[in-house]
């Protein structure tokens, strides 16, 4: 059987991950549709304001795609160091009582 995970665990980051896809995405888009516009010369016919924008938004869309790029690394990274620590801890707290019971064992069978 599969290990449930709750819905939360992973949420802002699987959030941000559809973000830079979806900005990231957007971006390419507009890049073709400029190029293809232009060579199609609708350029001429469509205001200026809307080529520009359209001009534009790769330029800003892909900056902001890389930032979060950068965002969701440090992100992922806190995460797993935060559960590496957990599971250092456990297994620290777990240890000495370990040994505690193994050294009374050896105890006893060294006095008989």
């Amino acid at each position: 059987m599969t290990k449930d995970i709750p819905a939360t665990a992973h949420r802002s980051e699987r959030v941000l991950a559809f973000m830079i896809a979806g900005i990231v995405g957007l971006s390419i888009v507009t890049i073709f549709v400029v190029l293809i516009g232009t060579g199609a010369g609708l350029s001429r016919i469509a205001p200026a304001s809307l080529w520009q924008a359209l001009t534009l938004f790769p330029f800003v869309g892909l900056s902001v795609g890389f930032l979060m790029i950068i965002t969701l690394l440090v992100v992922s990274a806190r995460r797993r160091s935060r559960e590496t620590q957990a599971a250092t801890a456990r297994s620290t707290r777990i240890a000495p009582t370990t040994r505690k019971n193994r050294t009374t064992r050896t105890t006893r069978t060294t006095r008989k």
